[in-house]
């Protein structure tokens, strides 16, 4: 078995270029709707499809990783998600990008992003650790938010977002080498109580009738809407209120940047806290940022402080 270290290092580098290039897409916005034709609606759709498919494939994903391996399932992914880029890259209308952005690379990010990935750390990590660990990986997607996505503002101002798309293609290709790192045994690992085997559709039962599964369903309901809204939409909102398209990258790294510190913290927070009572602190003053940040005056300030809130 891989050493933790191991494991987590190549988790968050994994989940640093999958939600990096993830939390990039609004950037698009502009560019493709007037090269293809579409309107914000229909690239709003396609994102849609996107974050819908994420959620609604990952119990499938997530079982393949339980038999066949977090490493295998996150090359596939990985090249599934080049392939979905790339795609886009060759979209010439709605209907192509609905495929590519939305349902092809949607399905992509269920087998690289947290569950995998964090189900292999989950495995090689002992229990009272474990939520240190989690904010570490938790930490690399605000990272690769913080990295890529002025990257992708830069690359889209000097070679249009065909070749952008081509380069992203290729950061993603990497999750399938940092795979490497998360293969190995799935059983016998300081995280993993013995058990008797059960099987996709038992836990599934178990999990339909515990009321804290639908209570977190619920609030990652919540954070999904407030993370994939403000992503697609809040750099062109920004442009839409006159402080300009550059402001909606700043925006989105800031938020990276401050939620790597944000991860880490409340994770140290949920080995020694209830994780509920963190959790429902986070979303609360979520809403509270949120509300603020319509009431006050929209102003190049308020954008930033919103996003290191955020």
């Amino acid at each position: 078995m891989k050493r933790p270290w191991i494991v987590i290092l190549c988790a968050a580098f994994i989940v640093t270029l999958a939600m990096g290039v993830r939390q990039s897409f609004g950037l698009f916005l502009p560019q493709m709707s007037v090269d293809i034709g579409i309107s914000r609606s229909d690239f709003g759709l396609a994102m849609a499809l996107q974050n819908l498919l994420l959620g609604l494939v990952q119990p499938f994903v997530g079982a393949l990783a339980d038999k066949h391996g977090a490493g295998r399932v996150v090359l596939g992914g990985a090249l599934l998600y080049a392939v979905g880029l790339i795609g886009a890259a060759f979209a010439t209308d709605a209907i192509g990008l609905h495929i590519s952005f939305g349902i092809v690379i949607g399905m992509a990010q269920s087998a690289t992003t947290f569950v995998v990935v964090l189900g292999a750390v989950g495995r090689v990590v002992s229990p009272e650790k474990r939520s240190s660990a989690f904010g570490i990986v938790t930490a690399g997607g605000s990272l690769g938010q913080f990295l890529v996505v002025p990257l992708a503002s830069m690359l889209l101002g000097d070679v249009g977002y065909h070749q952008t798309l081509w380069i992203m293609a290729g950061l993603v290709a990497l999750c399938g080498v940092l795979a490497i790192g998360i293969a190995g045994r799935t059983d016998g690992g300081p995280g993993l109580a013995a058990e008797a085997y059960q099987t996709a559709r038992e836990a599934l039962r178990e999990a339909a009738v515990h009321r804290g599964f639908w209570l977190l369903n619920a609030g990652f309901f919540v954070c999904g809407f407030h993370i994939a809204f403000i992503a697609t939409h809040l750099p062109a909102y920004l442009d839409d209120k006159g402080l300009g398209i550059g402001i909606g990258a700043q925006v989105l790294a800031l938020v990276g940047l401050f939620n790597i510190l944000g991860s880490y913290i409340f994770g140290r927070a949920g080995d020694v806290l209830r994780q509920k009572y963190v959790l429902s602190a986070l979303y609360t003053a979520r809403s509270a940022v949120i509300a603020l940040f319509l009431l006050l005056p929209l102003t190049h300030a308020s954008a930033l402080v919103f996003a290191g809130a955020m």
